[in-house]
């Protein structure tokens, strides 16, 4: 039996795309493995029980991933020398930990996107540039394994830090089979109440980050006339608040779309289904994914996708989305109208969205990640028997 401790710090309460992964996994993994243990390591601010089985414990710890202590104090003092691995869901790992250590590159977005560090106070920012580009590549140097949640992950990660590509194994994510179900009328009927949602809308659900390319995909919204065929077309946004909230609402008042974009905040899973369902499209033409969910969650709600040429995205969207140049925006303009008025293209989408998310299955990740355990252990029981440990 193998003790395998878990850093799932990013789950959070209101959950965002890591911490959909790191709990969809651990659930699966749960499901799958009752012969090993398991040590769940969460976030202070987490209320929730992840899973409950005897062979999983949850372990509340008192600092968040993006800290000094992640540095000095993981794995917690009483568990060092009990673990035979830690598996750290995110590349934030301890530089120097005491067990055979794995981590999940989820995305780059660090290294990638130039004003990642921006809209903070001076020292913060070179703070947090120092941590994280120390950090990261010091994690992919000590790790055994590496699991990149993409081929286009993975090869970002060779590109930026020269990682051996065998050492590197890409498992993607799941989908949420709750999705392919229908809501209840009474459900989408309270949705459409409680976030006052018009008749026609495309939908998009993520941040403001200069990552999500979110000005280029209002410029084209823009211009989009309403007069021909779209009339009270809106884009809805959920999401929490980020710190380039200013830029967007500027970006917004500026293409005079005061009346067409609106901001509903933090969406519960419960009613992100009913938002999908009633959405005309979904418009997420971002930058630098490392996967993409809400492809697979739209595709599995039967809503059709427009999505970007780079990075992860068209690896997830398969032939089912109409893809796009980030930085054109007459191109992202043309697929919207297109997506509107084409009843063929329409339903070729959607019957191909969901053969696509059949590739997608959260049982399937975890087997992949529980054979890499066993892959691990067995690598390490051969380095201690030739003495090399």
């Amino acid at each position: 039996m193998l003790t395998i401790g878990l850093d799932a710090r990013y789950i959070e309460d209101e959950m965002t795309g890591l911490g959909r992964l790191s709990f969809n996994l651990i659930r699966a993994i749960a499901d799958l493995d009752r012969a090993n243990r398991y040590i769940i390591f969460v976030r202070p601010g987490f209320s929730r029980r992840i899973v409950d089985r005897p062979n999983m414990e949850q372990v509340k710890l008192p600092f968040n991933p993006v800290s000094l202590r992640t540095l000095t104090s993981m794995p917690p003092r009483q568990y060092k020398g009990k673990l035979d691995i830690l598996h750290v869901l995110c590349p934030l790992a301890p530089p120097r930990p005491s067990c055979p250590l794995m981590i999940t590159v989820n995305d780059l977005q660090p290294f990638m996107t130039e004003d990642f560090f921006e809209r903070r106070p001076l020292f913060l920012k070179s703070a947090y540039r120092r941590f994280y580009h120390w950090l990261y590549p010091t994690a992919l140097r000590r790790a055994t394994r590496v699991v990149a949640i993409s081929g286009a992950t993975k090869r970002s990660i060779i590109d930026l830090f020269g990682t051996n590509p065998d050492k590197i194994a890409v498992i993607h994510c799941g989908r949420d089979k709750s999705l392919e179900e229908p809501p209840e009328p009474d459900a989408m009927e309270r949705v459409r109440r409680d976030y006052e949602l018009p008749p026609n809308y495309l939908f998009y659900p993520g941040s403001g980050r200069p990552q999500k390319n979110f000005p280029n995909m209002l410029r084209a919204f823009s211009l989009i006339n309403t007069s021909n065929g779209f009339g009270g077309l809106q884009l809805i946004i959920s999401g929490r608040e980020c710190r380039f909230k200013i830029e967007i609402d500027r970006t917004i008042k500026a293409l005079g779309l005061e009346d067409r974009v609106r901001h509903i905040g933090y969406v519960p899973e419960e009613d992100l289904h009913c938002l999908y369902q009633g959405a005309r499209a979904l418009l997420y033409v971002t930058r630098h994914e490392g996967f993409g969910f809400p492809l697979i969650e739209a595709m599995a709600c039967g809503t059709p996708t427009i999505t970007s040429t780079d990075a992860s995205l068209p690896e997830v969207a398969g032939d089912a989305a109409l893809l796009v140049a980030p930085e054109d925006v007459t191109g992202i303009a043309g697929a919207i109208e297109r997506v509107l008025e084409d009843k063929d293209l329409r339903r070729d989408l959607i019957g191909k969205g969901y053969r696509n998310i059949e590739r997608f299955s959260w049982q399937r990740a975890a087997a992949e990640t529980i054979d890499l355990y066993r892959e691990v252990a067995e690598g390490t029981e051969t380095n201690s028997t030739h003495g090399t440990a």
